[in-house]
């Protein structure tokens, strides 16, 4: 212990004057004495029982403004000793005067506990007053220690006795009884002090017994409701080394073990629980066992006696014994110490004597006669601790300091305190290293604390405790109004004050703040205990505490702050784990402040450091390079606050044994810059091997040599490796064939000489020189002068400079920039350099861009464009006018910069900013593209040996295109190419990659051009190329003479070599290139070639030839096309620009491809144009915007479909010329709208424009005039329009005569249904419906729809003034006349059909109806379930969407299993939320497309759902398992995977499933038998099973068995039997062969949908096809259908075609007992004089019919109402036209009151 110590001599002080008692109670005495004469700084006065002799059982410390104590706690009609001695200085420099004493005795106690307590109630007995006053009663009051006393109990006059119940077990209480008189008076009879038993201990259970030892535990749960200090253990006979009774320590584990015991003895055991540790300690009802040691074995030797400095030993005699040597020598060492000789008969004991203390030796008794000598091991007791010095000494603390043991062996000390009423602390142990010192704090003041050090040597099962070192100390006074905290939780402070002089007559006031500035104040009375607790308080917050007090004026006050206690942390889970990592997880608490987790474990040998200290967001941890197969345990608290005020939760552990390594399997313990330390898993008990091989690659340096290591080395270090470098290391059993392998990358260096400069106001550049090693990417961070570290960016290995933006003007920051290898959780980072740097002042008359983002761009100017001193406003302008309206006012700061920030902006748009100063009018302007949006989800499409496709979901916002590259294993970033918007589709195709090589394809959207381009965060997807199939030639790379190809070498020993060779794939033009042989090389895996000199755009056939087996192999492909030639410039006007290229280029090309950006325009981007032949090829653009700059892009294209391939882009740039003054330009119209664009006018007398259209329709108010805005271009749009139809437009300028017109013609509409009528072998005749030109009057048009959106049109009616909107007979809005006629219906339910009705103000005609049904919701997802799938199924299970639908259609490609595809599933139950479907007879390892489409509706009114697809592998056949590969009528071939057991016959057989005779099939093994077979002669439409055995020496064993049903005979004749607008009848002939259980019926529409109209059983065999489109053909499909489920089976199908006839009938209005009907005449339908409608019920009762007379008028809407109806039945309506008796049906129509139901 290394220390300086003063000293400083006190002479004794005088002795105090003498001491009296004043008149004892049975427990109290109060003890004066007089001041001594001369100088001394206080008393200390000593209590002793004179019964204990010089037990002392307390000790005071007293002040010198004191000469007196009360004595309290005594015990009645007891004698005690108090002395008195003067005292000056402090610990070991402490002088005392001579004693003064007084001898007292205490009364009689007129209140006692009877002897009859239990551990939870106690009976108190008192004596009555003599005389008895009346009338009388009694007050008991039961006080716990430092507790309030409990609601006193009221006892009558005629007892003297109370039972006190429900009390704490190990409790001491203070019972005070009080006499009661009538006028309330009281005086106090006597009082009691009783510590009641505590709970007994349970479970005495004995654990290791020997011949002389007995190990035994007993059970305990301690708590506030069981206190208990410690256990006294009795045992007798008392023969061993530990004492009877024994005191055993709360805070030891609940063990003991008796040690020399005599063999063969039983021994009866006692163990008391204690409480209480001084003058009234009690003790628990004993648990009592009996436990016997064991036998003894002649030679024996039990320890009977230990001390420091000997060892009496005894052994038990040996009957054929000469004689005995007991010998003793230190553990260890060969030197005997001493011996002893003992003749047979002189004894079986012996001391040995003079050992050293703590030292561990072996005693070995020799037998003489025999060969049996026995030995034990122990270990003396080691000397106890030297002197014990008193150092500093407060209210709070004592601080104590010891002399190491004066000699002999020892390893540590333990030191544990404790207050003389009180329980000790747990020990705090020192090693011999620590300064033997101890700081002992928030102790209680006046309290007497016993210290107790003892030493240790040795560890577990041999060390030794010596007698312990005691030292006694009282903590000190507190001074007035010191505030001291003496506990604090969770929740609650405890505090403690020192008393001020005379405040009998205040109060002392306590005041607690938080930081949230609340404040609470408490009274507290003096005559009170001077302590107070806070309850109820915030876990982890800081808390300010004051005491104040005043007295006659005089304020003294005291103050101190305290936080709570946090919450502990919850649910710490190990959440994964693997031989060498735990994660673990956890939460935080949900209440209280808290700053930081501290989570540490043991044993620290991994990775990670310990203690870790986490961010409070923080709540999981992977620690790594753990060792193999050991318990950790990891201990997790919350810290808050920082500092002197941190506090700590409790904490909560979890242990955890990381697995167990398999042989030679390799663990990472530490990696650093230039090593890697390895562990590894050691070999099975058992296994014979040599030693471990162990190598690392790539080679570096001097690990060039195989390590081999002995068996029993589980580690090595590799060193010397180069930074950041990826190695694999191998570790191999020499001699067995157990090898592994792990790849691990050391930690990079940093880079060197960073440099930070900077010439911009909000940006600084950093500059570093490369580091040395591997690097892949570099990150940098920043850190303002007052702040924390902010994340900057990421730069490539190659790129060592980097811009921080967003920065201060003028402002300092530190930037720090670090090196980077791997990704994800296998990513190492270097230590990171930095310096400083600093930003320069703000430039004048210039808007800066600070940083920008998504969705807002910070801006920056001086302040100086404000000539003025004064304060003044700066207007704010933002174009295109996004998040807010504009200008904005910003006043002038005090600063001299503006900092201003526009929010709500969209993503990827450029933006137009202007500063005006509101005074002088100078204005600066900037442009900013804000950040475009992120790629959606990017997936991988399909990759080869050399490609990778992926595609991705588009970026929300605006965007010009995005940006692919790839990023290699080494980290270097190749960027590959862009894909400029918009686009066909949001994929791409990644060229000329390694094969088996994992590359990462990154995405990023871009937005602007050149230096003002910005890009998005990137999406990423890691994929690998495929390896060199073997039987393939694989396309490496080809540019347009060039192309270099792959294959795989052939292992094939017949094989020498390759022969090559190329030509054009269309035979003409024979290369010239002669072909190449290369010879083959083992130690190949893939061989490269080059063609060169190739024709660009050419397709060329490779041919490779295998010398040996002569296989070849043969793929084709196109070379690139040259690009265009040079750009020439055509005519440019404000909307078009023509612009021309070179096509003389060298090679074959087919066609070109134009974009342009912005693609504005009316042109369509990409153009595709043929190739003409021409020298001069080129495009007009035409509906472009005046004045903008555009980038045209021109690719040449060779080839068609997927084999084309395209050039390079060759890229030219125009800009459109200005509008002139006196144009009207057109720049976009279409079938219903116009767009306008004219030039601005200036000058004062300007105020607007008028602009008008001819003719003005479309809901076009004409003229209308147009604010004066400050623009450059403006533009108008003509909506609603005709098409086809030439309007003439004009603006006129207000404030001038001049004018500007144009004339333009709308897109004419497109015409109707286009019909086929008629065909023969040499033509085609189609008629289809006249185009639209406008909505018939009225008439209701749905324009478009979605899953909540109703979007609809509808014609104009002659004299109307308004239209009323109602959705569902609910009104919606009212739209004026001349406004659009349209209105969309949004927040629908999808799948749900809805009624739209327009009612017609003015227009004197009826209400216009339409029915229209929103699309459902996709189908939610599709999981695969891949437990339940096979080689041959696939199961999966389909989760249901929200809102309306009623069926599913579920289809998979390709469609070759057994499985009926499309599977339509009816929704029964709408509650269902999953269903799961299983795809039968499947090829194993085939990709399958799954799509499911949700449906709604049924009939003409079904909606159906975007496609809902999922793509799935099935497996690869397992062993023996049955693949059913062709299943016919008749039937049936079967394939199975090849068993792996020893057998000599496959037996393969099949019978039908309904129990029939089958038949089976015997095969005998060999190595290239085809495992496949064929079954014929099968009925069609039955079920079979199959199944496959293999047989050996007559012993079968059935390997797979599946069923399969063979395919149904289909119908030979479809016949259309009737055909209506909606509908189609149907009959079919009848199937007679095989089995089958039903007819499915579905029909195909235009589009290739087929969709299930129904079934019906096998002997019905017709059906009527409802809800179809009229004037539509239809492929009619019946099918015949065997079983049901999986092994479902559908006949080949029979179809028919018909197209619908044209609807006639509608519904005009359908209420609950009303409907409507109009219809206008059909054409083409011949002479009739009258329409008749004949309607019925479909619950059968009898229908009606109504006739109506034909209108001359063909066009006129004919209505019939039907009325008396029953509201919700369905109704079917027969159109008939009569001619004389002949009655022709026409339509038909099913209508259900209140709704439309057509069929």
């Amino acid at each position: 212990m290394n220390a300086t110590s003063h000293f400083f001599l006190y002479t004794e002080p005088n002795v105090p004057g003498a001491v009296t008692a004043g008149t004892p109670t049975s427990n109290s005495v109060t003890i004066v004495w007089s001041e001594p004469d001369g100088a001394f700084e206080g008393y200390e006065v000593t209590v002793t029982k004179t019964d204990d002799g010089s037990a002392i059982l307390d000790q005071f410390a007293i002040n010198t403004e004191t000469a007196s104590l009360k004595l309290t706690e005594l015990l009645p009609e007891t004698e005690y000793l108090v002395e008195v001695v003067a005292v000056v200085g402090a610990g070991t420099l402490k002088v005392v005067s001579d004693v003064v004493s007084v001898t007292v005795t205490t009364d009689r106690s007129k209140v006692n506990i009877n002897e009859t307590y239990t551990t939870t109630s106690l009976i108190v007995e008192w004596e009555a007053p003599d005389p008895l006053p009346l009338p009388l009663t009694y007050r008991v009051t039961v006080t716990p220690p430092e507790g309030n006393p409990s609601s006193p109990i009221m006892v009558a006059a005629t007892e003297t006795a109370l039972e006190i119940i429900d009390l704490t077990p190990g409790q001491e209480y203070t019972i005070t009884v009080y006499a009661v008189q009538n006028d309330l008076t009281e005086d106090e009879i006597g009082t009691a002090v009783q510590r009641i038993k505590p709970t007994a201990p349970t479970g005495l259970t004995a654990g290791d017994t020997t011949f002389s030892t007995i190990d035994f535990t007993w059970n305990f749960s301690p708590g506030d409701e069981n206190l208990f200090d410690g256990f006294e253990i009795e045992y007798s006979p008392v023969d061993g080394q530990i004492p009877s009774p024994y005191y055993h320590d709360d805070y030891l584990p609940f063990e003991l073990t008796l040690t020399g015991l005599n063999p063969n003895t039983a021994y009866t055991i006692n163990v008391y629980t204690v409480s209480g540790i001084g003058s009234r300690p009690q003790r628990s009802n004993p648990t009592s066992a009996t436990f016997s040691t064991n036998d003894a074995q002649p030679g024996d030797i039990i320890i009977k006696e230990v001390s420091t400095d000997t060892i009496k030993a005894m052994w038990i005699a040996y009957g054929t014994a000469q004689g005995y040597n007991i010998k003793i020598q230190e553990s260890g060492s060969d030197d005997e110490l001493a011996i002893q000789c003992y003749a047979a008969n002189d004894g079986t004991e012996h001391v040995f004597t003079g050992l050293t203390a703590g030292q561990l030796y072996t005693i070995t008794l020799e037998i003489l006669g025999s060969d049996n000598n026995p030995n034990v091991e122990i270990r003396t007791y080691p000397e106890r601790p030297g002197n014990v010095y008193v150092g500093s000494l407060t209210a709070t603390s004592i601080s104590i300091a010891w002399d190491p043991a004066s000699s002999g062996i020892v390893h540590g000390y333990s030191v544990m305190y404790y207050p003389s009423e009180g329980i000790p602390m747990p020990p705090i142990t020192y090693t011999n290293d620590d300064d033997l010192i101890l700081h002992m704090t928030m102790l209680r003041p006046e309290t007497t604390f016993n210290i107790v050090i003892t030493s240790f040597a040795g560890a577990e099962e041999d060390q030794q405790i010596s007698m312990p070192r005691y030292t006694t100390q009282r903590t000190d006074i507190l001074s007035p109004l010191e505030v001291i905290i003496r506990k604090y939780t969770t929740s609650e402070i405890d505090i403690m004050w020192g008393r001020k002089e005379n405040d009998e007559s205040s109060i002392y006031l306590i005041t607690l703040n938080d930081n949230n500035g609340n404040e609470e104040t408490t009274a507290h009375s003096p005559t009170d205990p001077l302590e107070f607790s806070f309850t109820s308080l915030t876990p982890g917050s800081l808390y300010m505490i004051g005491i104040s007090l005043t007295i006659d004026g005089d304020v003294t006050t005291g103050e101190i702050s305290q936080r709570t206690k946090p919450l502990a942390p919850l649910n710490l889970t190990v959440t994964d784990m693997s031989v060498s990592t735990i994660d673990l997880s956890w939460d935080a608490p949900s209440t209280g402040l808290f700053d930081n987790f501290v989570i540490s474990y043991f044993p620290v040998d991994g990775l990670d450091a310990s203690p870790l200290t986490l961010a409070s967001h923080v709540t999981t941890m992977a620690f790594t390079g753990l060792s193999p197969n050991q318990q950790y345990t990891f201990e997790l608290f919350i810290t808050s606050g920082s500092d002197d005020d941190m506090t700590q939760s409790d904490s909560v552990t979890e242990s955890v044994t990381t697995d167990s390594a398999s042989p030679g399997e390799i663990v990472i313990k530490a990696v650093s810059t230039t090593s890697i330390y390895v562990t590894w898993g050691s070999a099975e008990d058992g296994t014979v091997f040599s030693g471990y091989l162990v190598r690392i690659e790539p080679e570096d340096a001097e690990l060039n040599v195989i390590f081999k290591l002995p068996s029993d080395e589980l580690t090595h270090l590799f060193d010397g490796l180069t930074p950041g470098q990826e190695y694999n290391i191998y570790v191999q059993l020499q001699g067995v064939n157990v090898e592994d392998s792990l790849t691990q990358r050391t930690v990079p260096l940093p880079p060197k000489n960073i440099i930070v400069t900077s010439t911009e106001s909000t940006s600084l550049l950093v500059i570093w020189e490369q580091a040395s090693g591997v690097v892949q990417t570099y990150e940098i961070y920043y850190v303002p002068d007052d702040g924390e570290e902010i994340y900057a960016g990421t730069t490539t290995k190659d790129d060592i400079t980097f811009t921080v933006t967003g920065l201060n003007p003028g402002s300092q920051y530190d930037v720090s920039v670090n090196s980077k290898v791997g990704t994800g959780d296998s990513a190492l980072v270097s230590e990171a350099v930095t310096s400083p740097g600093t930003t320069a002042e703000m430039e004048s008359n210039k808007v800066i861009i600070k940083q920008y983002s998504l969705d807002n761009i910070d801006i920056i100017w001086n302040t100086d464009l404000n000539p003025s001193s004064t304060p003044g406003l700066f207007l704010v302008s933002l174009s295109p006018e996004d998040g807010g309206s504009y200008p904005q006012a910003v006043q002038k700061p005090s600063s001299t910069y503006v900092d201003y920030s526009f929010f709500g902006l969209m993503s990827g748009r450029l933006y137009t900013i202007t500063v005006e100063e509101a005074n002088s009018g100078n204005n600066i302007t900037a442009t900013q593209y804000t950040k475009p949006a992120t790629p959606g989800y990017v997936t991988v499409t399909s990759y080869t040996t050399t490609t990778v496709t992926i595609d991705w979901e588009a970026a929300s916002g605006d965007a010009d295109g995005y940006l692919i590259s790839y990023i290699d294993s080494a980290g270097t970033e190749t960027s590959v190419g862009m894909l400029t918007l918009p686009a066909d589709s949001l994929e791409f195709q990644v060229d000329g990659l390694e094969p088996r090589t994992e590359y990462m394809f990154k995405v990023v959207t871009y937005a602007g051009s050149g230096s003002s381009r910005v890009v998005s965060d990137p999406v990423t997807i890691s994929n690998s190329t495929e390896e060199v199939p073997a039987d393939t030639i694989g396309i490496q790379h080809f540019d347009t003479s060039k192309i270099e190809i792959l294959w795989s070498e052939v292992e094939d020993p017949m094989v020498t070599g390759y022969l090559l060779s190329i030509d054009p794939a269309d035979g003409d033009n024979p290369s010239d290139i002669r072909p190449t042989y290369i010879a083959k090389d083992p130690t190949r895996t893939s061989i490269n070639y080059s063609f060169l000199n190739l024709v660009a755009g050419r397709m060329y056939s490779i041919r490779l030839q295998i010398s040996g087996p002569n296989t070849v192999l043969v793929s084709e492909q196109r070379t690139l096309p040259n690009p265009v030639g040079a750009f020439f410039a055509g005519q440019v006007t404000a909307t078009t620009i023509s612009v021309f290229w070179d096509s003389q280029i060298e090679g074959e090309l087919t066609s070109y491809k134009v974009t342009y950006n912005p693609p504005d325009g009316r042109t369509v981007s990409p153009t595709i144009l043929p190739v003409d032949g021409n020298g001069l090829a080129g495009i007009t653009l035409q509906g472009l915007s005046p004045d903008t700059s555009y980038m045209i892009t021109v690719v040449t294209i060779s080839g068609g479909g997927l084999d084309a391939t395209t050039s390079t882009p060759k890229q030219y740039t125009q800009t459109t010329a200005a509008i002139p003054e006196d144009e009207l330009l057109i720049k976009a119209y279409t079938s219903s709208f116009i767009e306008v664009l004219w030039a601005v006018r200036t000058g004062p007398e300007i105020n607007g424009y008028l602009i008008s259209i001819d003719p003005a329709d479309g809901g076009n108010p004409s003229p209308t005039s147009q604010k004066l805005q400050a623009k450059e271009i403006y533009r108008y749009n003509f909506t609603g329009l005709s098409p086809g139809r030439e309007y003439t437009m004009k603006v006129e300028i207000m404030g001038t005569q001049d004018e500007v017109t144009t004339t333009q013609r709308t897109v004419p509409a497109s015409p109707g249904v286009v019909v086929e009528i008629s065909n023969t072998p040499t033509s085609i005749t189609y008629t289809w419906a006249p185009a639209i030109a406008t909505i018939p009057s009225g008439e209701i048009i749905i324009s478009s729809f979605t899953t909540e959106v109703i979007e609809i049109l509808w014609g104009s009616v002659d004299g109307a003034t308004a239209y009323l909107i109602y959705l569902d007979n609910v009104f919606v809005k009212i739209v004026s006349k001349g406004s659009k006629l349209s209105h969309t219906f949004d927040d629908l339910t999808p799948g749900q059909e809805y009624e739209m009705k327009i009612q017609v103000s003015g227009g004197n005609v009826d209400d216009s109806v339409k029915m229209q049904r929103t699309k459902p919701n996709d189908v939610l997802q599709i999981v695969i379930n891949g437990a339940s799938s096979g080689p041959s199924s696939i199961s999966f299970y389909m989760f249901t969407p929200g809102g309306v639908y009623s069926a599913f259609q579920i289809t998979y490609d390709p469609p070759d299993g057994t499985t009926v595809s499309p599977i339509l599933l009816t929704v029964v139950d709408p509650d269902v939320n999953d269903y799961e479907i299983t795809l039968n007879g499947l090829t194993p390892s085939r990709e399958y497309a799954i799509t499911a489409v949700t449906l709604s509706g049924t009939g003409y009114s079904q909606t159906k759902s975007d496609p809902y697809v999922v793509k799935y592998i099935t497996e690869t056949a397992a062993q023996a398992e049955i693949t059913f590969n062709d299943v016919n009528t008749d039937s049936i071939n079967i394939t199975w995977g090849a068993a792996t057991e020893d057998f000599q016959l496959y037996l393969i057989s099949y019978s039908p499933a309904d129990g029939d005779q089958g038949e089976y099939t015997l095969l005998t093994r060999s190595a290239d038998m085809d495992l496949e077979l064929s079954f014929t002669d099968l009925t069609p439409g039955r079920q079979y099973t199959f199944e496959v055995s293999i047989t050996n020496n007559n012993e079968e064993v059935v390997k797979d068995t599946k069923q399969q049903r063979t395919i149904p005979i289909a119908p030979s004749t479809v016949i259309i039997t009737d055909v209506f607008s909606t509908s189609v009848a149907v009959t079919w002939s009848a199937v007679t062969i095989g089995e089958f259980d039903q007819y499915q019926v579905s029909y195909i529409n235009p589009e290739g949908d087929e969709m299930v109209a129904g079934s019906v059983d096998s002997d019905t065999r017709q059906f009527s096809i409802n809800g179809l489109l009229s004037i539509t053909e239809y492929t009619i499909v019946v099918y015949s259908v065997s079983g049901t489920g999986s092994l479902q089976t559908l006949s080949e199908a029979a179809t028919t075609t018909t197209i619908t006839k044209k609807i006639v009938l509608d519904v005009l209005v359908s209420s609950p007992s009303l409907v409507i009907l109009g219809w206008r005449e059909p054409q083409n339908v011949g002479d009739f004089t009258d329409y008749e409608i004949e309607y019925a019920p479909d619950d059968g009762e009898p229908g009606s019919g109504e006739r109506f007379t034909r209108d001359p008028n063909p066009s006129t809407l004919i209505q019939g109402v039907f009325s008396s109806l029953t509201a919700g039945q369905e109704y079917t309506f027969t159109l008939f036209l009569i001619q004389g008796s002949t009655k022709t049906q026409i339509d038909i129509l099913k209508v259900q009151t209140g709704e439309i139901t057509r069929p």
